[in-house]
C-alpha cells in the first residue's frame, strides 16, 4: 500500500516532469522570420506590473525546469533516457514514446524508469525542489 506522502512525492514529480518537458520541447532549431523589428530586440519592458501578469510565474516556472532538467542532466544511462521518456509520456498523456536504448521487456523498462524516478525524485528532494 502506497502511503499519502508517496503519493504527494509522485504526484509532485509528475508536475515538475511535465514542466521540464514542455519548457524543453521549445527550444527551436532556427529563428526563422524574426517576430519583431532588428532596431527593438534588446529592448526590455518594464516589470513593475509583471506580478499581476504572471510573468513572474513564469520567470519562477522556467528556473525551476532548468534546475530540474540540471538534475536530470547529471543522472547516468540508462536512467536519463528513462527519464526523458517518461517526461516525454506524461505531457502527452500517453504511454507511447520508446527509446531504443532502455530495454525492450516492458518489465525491466519499466524497473529502469521506477529507478530513474527514485533517483530524480531523491536528487529533488536534497536540492530542495521537491
Amino acid at each position: 500500500m502506497i502511503d499519502e506522502r508517496t503519493q504527494t512525492i509522485e504526484a509532485s514529480l509528475d508536475a515538475l516532469l511535465i514542466m521540464w518537458h514542455t519548457f524543453a520541447s521549445q527550444e527551436g532549431i532556427g529563428w526563422g522570420y524574426p517576430s519583431r523589428a532588428p532596431a527593438s530586440h534588446q529592448y526590455r519592458v518594464s516589470r513593475q506590473y509583471d506580478d499581476l501578469n504572471g510573468a513572474i510565474d513564469g520567470d519562477v516556472d522556467r528556473t525551476l525546469a532548468q534546475a530540474v532538467g540540471h538534475q536530470v542532466d547529471k543522472i547516468a544511462d540508462p536512467h536519463r533516457t528513462a527519464l526523458h521518456m517518461n517526461a516525454r509520456n506524461l505531457a502527452s498523456g500517453v504511454s507511447v514514446w520508446v527509446s531504443p536504448r532502455l530495454p525492450a521487456n516492458q518489465i525491466e523498462r519499466a524497473r529502469i524508469v521506477s529507478d530513474a524516478r527514485d533517483l530524480l525524485a531523491r536528487r529533488l528532494i536534497a536540492e530542495g525542489l521537491l
